[in-house]
């Protein structure tokens, strides 16, 4: 069994995540822009390769990227997620 972040959320979809942020926020601050300028993997292959998807044929969101890129999920004012994911983890347990 994935360890929890990396536990698949069925129910999400790839169009719950904010590809904003993924692309102009967490690719910049985690990879060299030379390396991202050469690289020439797709929205999902950059996803998967992150653990924020489950593969780029199974575009299945993981609790990683549902808890940072849900854009559903209202940011609280220090910028952490609210509490606001329950009815995700409910899918999980049932």
């Amino acid at each position: 069994m994935p360890s929890y972040d990396l536990t698949p959320v069925y129910g999400a979809k790839l169009t719950d995540l904010s590809r904003a942020v993924f692309e102009d926020e967490y690719l910049p601050s985690a990879f060299a822009a030379d390396v991202l300028a050469e690289n020439g993997r797709s929205y999902e292959e950059r996803l998967a390769s992150c653990r924020m998807i489950v593969s780029p044929d199974d575009p299945t969101p993981t609790m990683s990227a549902v808890f940072r890129y849900d854009s559903t999920i209202k940011k609280a004012a220090g910028g952490f997620p609210q509490p606001n994911f329950v009815p995700y983890y409910n899918q999980l347990t049932s």
